[in-house]
Protein backbone atom coordinates (compact mmCIF):
# COMPACT_ATOMS: atom_id res chain seq x y z
CA UNK A 1 0.00 0.00 0.00
CA UNK A 2 3.03 2.25 0.12
CA UNK A 3 3.23 4.32 -3.04
CA UNK A 4 6.06 3.27 -5.34
CA UNK A 5 7.60 4.47 -8.56
CA UNK A 6 6.69 2.53 -11.70
CA UNK A 7 8.77 -0.70 -11.69
CA UNK A 8 11.71 -0.72 -14.10
CA UNK A 9 12.11 -3.49 -16.65
CA UNK A 10 10.95 -6.84 -15.29
CA UNK A 11 11.02 -5.80 -11.61
CA UNK A 12 7.76 -6.67 -9.84
CA UNK A 13 7.89 -3.68 -7.45
CA UNK A 14 9.18 -0.14 -7.94
CA UNK A 15 11.25 1.98 -5.55
CA UNK A 16 9.38 3.52 -2.60
CA UNK A 17 8.13 7.03 -3.31
CA UNK A 18 8.59 9.78 -0.69
CA UNK A 19 10.69 7.42 1.43
CA UNK A 20 7.67 5.14 1.93
CA UNK A 21 5.69 7.75 3.88
CA UNK A 22 2.74 7.88 1.45
CA UNK A 23 0.05 5.19 1.33
CA UNK A 24 -2.78 4.76 -1.19
CA UNK A 25 -5.97 2.74 -0.70
CA UNK A 26 -9.24 2.28 -2.56
CA UNK A 27 -9.81 3.86 -5.97
CA UNK A 28 -6.52 5.75 -6.05
CA UNK A 29 -4.20 2.74 -5.92
CA UNK A 30 -3.07 0.31 -8.63
CA UNK A 31 -4.91 -2.48 -6.80
CA UNK A 32 -2.28 -5.21 -7.14
CA UNK A 33 1.38 -5.98 -6.58
CA UNK A 34 3.59 -7.39 -9.31
CA UNK A 35 2.90 -8.14 -12.93
CA UNK A 36 0.68 -10.66 -14.69
CA UNK A 37 0.74 -13.61 -14.69
CA UNK A 38 3.15 -13.77 -11.73
CA UNK A 39 1.24 -11.59 -9.26
CA UNK A 40 2.60 -11.09 -5.76
CA UNK A 41 -0.97 -10.00 -4.94
CA UNK A 42 -3.58 -10.20 -7.73
CA UNK A 43 -5.76 -7.13 -8.48
CA UNK A 44 -8.21 -6.31 -5.68
CA UNK A 45 -11.64 -4.95 -6.70
CA UNK A 46 -12.07 -1.24 -6.01
CA UNK A 47 -15.15 -1.59 -3.81
CA UNK A 48 -15.78 -0.40 -0.26
CA UNK A 49 -14.86 -3.41 1.89
CA UNK A 50 -11.34 -4.02 0.50
CA UNK A 51 -10.69 -0.26 0.69
CA UNK A 52 -11.65 -0.24 4.38
CA UNK A 53 -9.41 -3.25 5.05
CA UNK A 54 -6.51 -1.65 3.17
CA UNK A 55 -7.01 1.60 5.12
CA UNK A 56 -6.74 -0.36 8.39
CA UNK A 57 -3.45 -1.88 7.15
CA UNK A 58 -2.14 1.57 6.17
CA UNK A 59 -3.11 3.04 9.58
CA UNK A 60 -1.35 0.20 11.40
CA UNK A 61 1.78 0.85 9.36
CA UNK A 62 1.59 4.60 9.91
CA UNK A 63 1.34 4.08 13.68
CA UNK A 64 4.39 1.80 13.53
CA UNK A 65 6.34 4.40 11.52
CA UNK A 66 5.34 7.33 13.76
CA UNK A 67 6.26 5.45 16.93
CA UNK A 68 9.76 4.89 15.60
CA UNK A 69 9.42 1.20 16.32
CA UNK A 70 11.89 -1.07 14.54
CA UNK A 71 8.97 -3.49 13.94
CA UNK A 72 8.40 -4.60 10.37
CA UNK A 73 5.48 -3.02 8.57
CA UNK A 74 2.37 -5.20 8.16
CA UNK A 75 2.03 -6.84 4.75
CA UNK A 76 -1.31 -6.48 3.06
CA UNK A 77 -3.28 -9.39 1.64
CA UNK A 78 -6.35 -10.15 -0.48
CA UNK A 79 -9.22 -9.10 1.85
CA UNK A 80 -11.82 -11.87 2.31
CA UNK A 81 -14.68 -9.49 1.43
CA UNK A 82 -13.11 -8.47 -1.88
CA UNK A 83 -15.00 -11.24 -3.63
CA UNK A 84 -18.51 -10.14 -2.60
CA UNK A 85 -20.64 -7.97 -4.89
CA UNK A 86 -24.28 -6.92 -4.68
CA UNK A 87 -25.85 -5.35 -7.77
CA UNK A 88 -29.34 -3.91 -8.13
CA UNK A 89 -31.26 -5.10 -11.18
CA UNK A 90 -34.22 -2.81 -10.59
CA UNK A 91 -36.55 -1.85 -7.73
CA UNK A 92 -37.25 -5.49 -6.72
CA UNK A 93 -34.44 -7.49 -8.33
CA UNK A 94 -30.78 -8.01 -7.47
CA UNK A 95 -27.91 -10.40 -7.79
CA UNK A 96 -25.21 -11.19 -5.25
CA UNK A 97 -21.81 -12.78 -5.92
CA UNK A 98 -19.75 -14.37 -3.14
CA UNK A 99 -16.40 -16.12 -3.17
CA UNK A 100 -15.03 -14.42 -6.29
CA UNK A 101 -11.32 -13.82 -6.81
CA UNK A 102 -9.07 -12.65 -9.65
CA UNK A 103 -9.78 -15.76 -11.72
CA UNK A 104 -12.50 -15.41 -14.36
CA UNK A 105 -15.67 -17.35 -13.49
CA UNK A 106 -14.85 -17.73 -9.79
CA UNK A 107 -17.49 -17.25 -7.10
CA UNK A 108 -21.16 -18.09 -6.75
CA UNK A 109 -24.10 -15.94 -7.87
CA UNK A 110 -27.57 -15.74 -6.34
CA UNK A 111 -30.49 -13.89 -7.98
CA UNK A 112 -33.45 -12.24 -6.24
CA UNK A 113 -36.61 -11.55 -8.25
Amino acid sequence: LQVTERPRGNEPIGELWAEGRVFAVGDCNYGCIGNPPDWIMAPVPKISFPSEEQAAHACTNLRTMISGSPKELKDTYWPWGAGMFATSLGPRDACFVAGANHQKGSGYMVNWW
